[in-house]
């Protein structure tokens, strides 16, 4: 079962990670990388919803979407997007 999707990344020079959290909807956010209306990659646009960490990784899988993971370090909450390759996903150990 996964439990979490983590990335490493810098946030002012120092490194933090970043983690899948839900949205206030409740619902986990990707940014679909084939309809980039704009520059921003999290425009509302660009996002697709999912409810599951599965269908996350589903997603992921195919190679057309980033997912947006979130750190709140340092008391800043940011947010960046990051593909597949760039993720690690943690899963629980089964005995």
């Amino acid at each position: 079962m996964i439990i979490d999707i983590v990335s490493e990344g810098s946030v002012y020079g120092n490194i933090t990670t970043f983690s899948l959290v839900r949205n206030k909807r409740g619902a986990y956010e990707l940014s679909n990388r084939e309809r980039r209306d704009n520059k921003n990659p999290m425009s509302k646009a660009n996002m697709v919803y999912a409810e599951t960490i599965e269908k996350v990784v589903e997603l992921l899988e195919t190679n057309q979407f980033n997912v947006v993971l979130t750190s709140k370090d340092f008391s800043i909450k940011r947010r960046v997007t990051r593909p597949l390759t760039a993720c690690k996903i943690i899963r629980t150990v089964s005995v």
